[in-house]
């Protein structure tokens, strides 16, 4: 029997990571209800739990088993079946992965016979995440970005190069593509995400091989040229925001990063943070939400360069971002926006986080052997205080049942194996090369 949560809705999250988990469980506290996750494979974070309905998508089974997009075909191909299952209710969409959030701006017409969402339009989408437009589009809407020079391989090697002689900022610099798309699918030695370029002649030498593999592909024949801004994992923040269909940014949440992800294949993603308000950054992120147009949420990355406490922002995600459970666990839970937009139609007063909690899928002992004495004097008072949270450490999974055993055996291994993994890929020998010293974020929290 399903729970009575006093709206008509029934949550449909596409995914299968911490993310998807952390979603899931803000409607289950704020509604006591189960919501649905779309995947096509079922990965730990939301393996034996109790609180989500999944349902696999199988894409040799699919209408079309060779399709580009088969957890968005399974998600079209599993709408009447959700309606069947949840009558009189609204199937509420939402997706956390930026190629998730485009596939269903693609198929938008499709999807909304069965679904109902928020996410900005296609346009929007495609302008911001191009980072040679999202400069731009940054700069004309108030939002502050690093000097930004544009490589272009469609014209001549040489006058690309001779850009190169122009850049008066110090180095180093970082190169990337402009956008992901094309240049993913490109293979060569030597190929990486982004590279950094110690001089002009380092960076004329990584033009030379980028032109060499990327020119006669026009979908990754783009990069961008910035200054490397300088500092630890520290320097980095997060905005969240939720704008309404009355352009009204209802919502804005904040933290600041202590440590990240050093892993390969998880490389950036943040995984302890403190939430605190950044009124300055609100008012820059408004201004740009607002200007494009957007609608739903919206995830920025900014980074104070640690030589002049300048923030920067280098790009702004269509969706609530992989840790969005920070905002809930300081008593701003981002869905309910999300709900009284969509579903209730109700145009809610604004709110801005101003509550000071720890976030963290990390052993506490772990974290503090990559932070400062002073940042380590906050976290150890906020775990006194009972203000600490982990997503995936939720007491409503736990029972005397194999599932309920079997998934606190996963979180709590899950989260001893950061051990090992730190020691493998970001020891704290590494850690000490570097500057140790920890943001102070006194000056952004002021008014």
């Amino acid at each position: 029997m399903e729970e009575n949560t006093g709206l008509a809705f029934q949550p449909v999250i596409l995914g299968t990571d911490i993310g998807t988990y952390a979603l899931a469980r803000s409607f289950h506290e704020e509604w006591k209800i189960k919501p649905t996750i779309v995947t096509t494979q079922i990965l730990g974070p939301i393996m034996s739990s109790g609180i989500i309905d999944t349902r696999l998508v199988n894409p040799a089974k699919l209408a079309n088993p060779q399709s580009k997009m088969p957890l968005i075909d399974g998600l079209i191909a599993l709408g009447p079946e959700l309606k069947k299952d949840h009558p009189g209710k609204a199937l509420l969409l939402i997706a956390n992965i930026d190629s998730n959030v485009r596939d269903v701006m693609r198929r938008e017409k499709e999807i909304k016979e069965h679904y109902v969402f928020a996410f900005p339009s296609l346009k929007v989408i495609e302008e911001t995440s191009d980072k040679v437009k999202f400069p731009l589009l940054a700069k004309e809407h108030g939002l502050n970005v690093p000097p930004t020079v544009e490589i272009d391989f469609s014209t001549s090697l040489e006058g690309e190069i001779a850009k190169i002689e122009q850049i008066k900022d110090p180095f180093p610099w970082i190169i990337k593509p402009a956008t992901s798309a094309g240049y993913e699918r490109l293979k060569w030695r030597g190929k990486a995400k982004v590279y950094s370029v110690a001089d002009k002649t380092e960076a004329k030498k990584l033009l030379e091989n980028l032109y060499e593999h990327t020119h006669e592909n026009p979908q990754a024949r783009r990069f961008v040229l910035q200054p490397r801004v300088e500092g630890n994992d520290s320097f980095n923040l997060s905005v969240t925001a939720y704008v309404d269909k009355q352009s009204r940014v209802t919502m804005l949440g904040s933290a600041q990063v202590l440590l990240e992800d050093h892993s390969p294949t998880a490389l950036g993603n943040p995984v302890a943070m403190i939430t605190e308000p950044y009124p300055r950054l609100y008012e820059q992120v408004s201004s740009f939400l607002q200007g494009v147009g957007w609608h739903g949420f919206a995830n920025f990355d900014f980074k104070v360069d640690s030589r002049s406490g300048i923030p920067y922002c280098f790009e702004v995600n269509p969706r609530i971002g992989r840790n969005s459970y920070y905002n809930t666990s300081a008593g701003m839970n981002p869905m309910k926006f999300f709900v009284e937009d969509v579903i209730a139609g109700k145009s809610v007063t604004p709110q801005r986080l101003n509550k000071r909690v720890y976030y963290s899928i990390l052993p506490k002992h772990l974290v503090l052997r990559y932070v400062d004495k002073e940042m380590a004097k906050k976290i150890k008072f906020l775990y006194r205080q009972k203000k600490n949270h982990d997503p995936l450490y939720y007491p409503a999974e736990w029972g005397l049942s194999l599932r309920g055993l079997k998934r606190l055996a996963y979180v709590v291994i899950a989260r001893e194996n950061h051990w090992r993994k730190y020691h493998r890929n970001y020891p704290v020998a590494k850690f000490r090369e570097g500057e140790t010293r920890s943001l102070d974020t006194a000056e952004l929290t002021r008014l």
